[in-house]
């Protein structure tokens, strides 16, 4: 490996959204291969044809830990309950009775028939207190799945030190970029902000890492590209 290689942040690869155009994934239905581009998820196995008209939505607002006013129509991921005022914003479940916060009810699997409503025991006064929730798409960019539709990412695998994933090629090709150089730049008008890569868990920023590493992003590259 180079260690002379160079690595320079820029606005183009300062956020995960720079890489989002298009995802590889595993069809929900039968886990072949399928591209989503825009509102539209296509299998190439059993030729799936799904028409998702939040996934641009989503896509958008998850990644950034935003609630997004889309709902869980076409999300092959877990969801979780959310209460909300009438703006719109967050609303914490507490107890009417006592005052007391509620732990908050656990994500679950998307499914056709949600609870309407969640029943909730006060641990401080005991009273039983029914909400109406909202349910919206869990996400973390730590997983390895889409934000557009959850669905799981075509393009994984599984280390000793975690999993290794990316949306596409460009993406894939980004990762190794930035893993294989020896010197990695954060451009001075950056300051203030931080970008995708140092966001990156340090197992793979890890020097020891980076063999290891690379040849499996190579191995995403490769496979991804003899799909077009």
């Amino acid at each position: 490996m180079n260690d002379r290689r160079r690595h320079s942040d820029n606005a183009d690869t300062m956020r995960l959204a720079s890489f989002m155009g298009e995802y590889l994934v595993k069809c929900p239905k039968c886990s072949a291969l399928a591209i989503i581009r825009g509102e539209r998820l296509t299998c190439t196995g059993c030729h799936a044809n799904i028409h998702g008209k939040e996934a641009p939505l989503r896509a958008s607002a998850l990644p950034g830990g935003h609630y997004s006013n889309a709902g869980v129509k076409h999300w092959h991921s877990r969801v979780m309950p959310v209460l909300e005022r009438k703006d719109g914003t967050p609303e914490r479940y507490s107890c009417p009775g006592c005052g007391n916060d509620l732990s908050a009810p656990n994500t679950r699997q998307n499914t056709a028939h949600l609870p309407r409503t969640l029943d909730i025991t006060c641990d401080g006064c005991g009273r039983e207190n029914t909400f109406t929730p909202i349910w919206k798409p869990a996400y973390s960019a730590s997983e390895a799945r889409d934000p557009a539709f959850g669905c799981e990412l075509y393009l994984q695998k599984t280390l000793r030190e975690g999993t290794l994933f990316a949306f596409n090629a460009n993406h894939a090709e980004a990762l190794r970029d930035y893993v294989s150089a020896g010197l990695r730049e954060w451009k001075a008008e950056n300051s203030g902000m931080r970008s995708y890569f140092t966001n990156l868990p340090a197992w793979i920023k890890a020097a020891k890492s980076r063999d290891t590493i690379v040849k499996t992003l190579e191995g995403f590259i490769e496979e991804a590209k003899a799909i077009d």
